[in-house]
């Protein structure tokens, strides 16, 4: 289908939002440090955040998928993935999607590590307490002696936070400790009221 079909069929906005991602497609990741990387793709989509958006979920579909492709095309694609994209996704802010991409990229590059984690993971899970829980009461109560409104979460623990982000590295992955002290990596986070950030 050609754009000017595109144009008839779905209108201006759509066929702007397909011509953004197909420009996208040509950038070349290579080796390039990220800032150049990050210069090309924002003039490739004119800094439409949207075009951006589109390809992160674009990449996230095709990352759920890879396991039909070639072992040697698998991890083309991760490390790209891997050096590119999820650092996109965090300056984006796009976190869910960010911590999914980062956990298939480690179960591609590391698949070892990654079963061994997971394992890990479960049976932490298994607990009849979370540890951080008593740390998360205590943020609570000071944060509301000060008089601050804010909700303290602790975030789930998820593979590739487990081995310091090894989506993130090119080194090997390995487990914080003998143990998978996982939850030396679960910090529980403040997080203000959206009433108190837009307060006068």
């Amino acid at each position: 289908m050609t754009l000017d079909q595109v144009r008839d069929q779905f209108g201006d906005e759509v066929c702007y939002l397909v011509d953004g991602v197909t420009k996208l497609e040509k950038v070349d990741y290579g080796a390039a440090a990220e800032p150049e990387t990050f210069r090309k793709m924002l003039v490739a989509t004119g800094n439409d955040v949207r075009v951006m958006s589109i390809k992160l979920a674009d990449r996230l579909h095709n990352m759920r998928t890879l396991g039909v492709m070639r072992r040697e095309k698998q991890e083309r694609i991760a490390k790209v993935t891997r050096d590119v994209l999820i650092p996109l996704a965090e300056r984006l802010g796009v976190q869910a999607l960010k911590t999914e991409m980062e956990d298939l990229v480690f179960a591609i590059l590391h698949p070892e590590e990654y079963e061994h984690t997971r394992e890990l993971i479960a049976e932490n899970a298994a607990r009849a307490a979370d540890p951080l829980a008593e740390t998360a009461d205590a943020m609570r109560r000071v944060l509301r002696e000060a008089g601050i409104p804010a909700d303290v979460l602790i975030r789930p623990a998820t593979s590739s936070r487990c081995t310091g982000s090894p989506a993130n590295a090119a080194g090997s992955a390995a487990p914080t400790s003998a143990g998978c002290s996982c939850w030396s990596t679960r910090t529980p986070t403040a997080t203000p009221s959206w009433a108190n950030c837009t307060r006068a």
